[in-house]
C-alpha cells in the first residue's frame, strides 16, 4: 500500500488537524520504514471499522491516532532514554529496562509537537496502545486492541486470533482481556520483561469482566 493509494483526499481533515491524513501520511512516510507506515495504515483502518460499527459519528479521532500511534518507531532501544530525559517525560524503571514501550509517551510527545494533535485523547490512546491502562477511554480501547488485531498481525495464540478479532467488534473490553493475557503468558514463558502496567491493564479488565458478570 503506497501512501499515494490511501488517504488521498487532501481535505479529510477539517479545521480540528494541522495536517490532513494525506498530508500526516506523507510526512510519517519520511519517518518510518514501509512495513511500519503499512502496520499504522492498517491500525487506522481497523480502528476507524470498529468505531463505525459502534455508531461513532467522528471517526477522524480514530484514524489520526492509528497512524500515529507508532510514529516514534524510527528510535531504538537507549534513544527513547535519551529523548525523555531530554525533553522532560518521566520514565519508570521498567521503562527504563524495556525502552521499546517508550515509543507510545514519545509517540504522544512528537504527535503533539511536529504534527498539531492537541486532542487529549488522542494523545493518552498513542501513549497507552501498547501496555494499555486501567480506566482506558472508549478510543484508547479501540487503538491498543486494533494495534494487535489489524489484518497483518499473526499470533500462535490461545483462544485464537481469529476470536479476539471477533469479540473486539462484538465486545471490546472481552477482547483486550483475552488479548493481553495471552500476551503476558507468552512472554512469561518466554522470560521476557512485562511491565507492571500491562498486569494492571489485565487485571482491570478481568475485574470489570467479572463484576459485570455477578450484576
Amino acid at each position: 500500500m503506497s501512501t499515494n493509494d490511501s488517504w488521498n483526499d487532501k481535505n479529510t481533515s477539517g479545521s480540528a488537524y494541522k495536517f490532513s491524513l494525506f498530508e500526516l501520511s506523507e510526512k510519517l512516510a519520511s519517518k518510518l520504514s514501509p512495513k511500519r507506515l503499512e502496520h499504522s495504515h492498517a491500525v487506522a483502518y481497523t480502528a476507524a471499522a470498529i468505531a463505525m460499527k459502534d455508531g461513532v459519528e467522528d471517526v477522524l479521532p480514530f484514524v489520526y491516532a492509528g497512524l500515529l500511534h507508532d510514529c516514534a518507531k524510527y528510535m531504538w532501544g537507549d534513544e527513547f532514554i535519551v529523548f525523555c530525559e531530554s525533553h522532560g517525560i518521566e520514565i519508570d524503571e521498567d521503562e527504563k529496562k524495556l525502552t521499546s514501550v517508550l515509543h507510545g509517551k514519545v509517540g504522544a510527545y512528537l504527535a503533539r509537537t511536529e504534527y498539531g494533535i492537541e486532542d487529549e485523547d488522542i494523545l493518552n490512546a498513542i501513549t497507552h496502545h501498547t501496555d494499555g491502562r486501567p480506566g482506558m477511554s472508549y478510543l484508547e480501547k479501540v487503538i491498543h486492541i486494533a494495534d494487535h488485531i489489524e489484518p497483518m498481525r499473526s499470533f500462535d495464540m490461545e483462544p485464537p486470533l481469529s476470536e479476539i478479532r471477533r469479540l473486539a467488534f462484538e465486545n471490546i473490553d472481552k477482547a483486550i482481556y483475552l488479548m493481553d493475557k495471552a500476551i503476558i503468558d507468552y512472554l512469561s514463558g518466554v522470560g521476557k520483561i512485562i511491565t507492571k502496567q500491562s498486569y494492571e491493564t489485565v487485571r482491570y479488565f478481568e475485574e470489570l469482566l467479572s463484576g459485570r458478570e455477578k450484576n
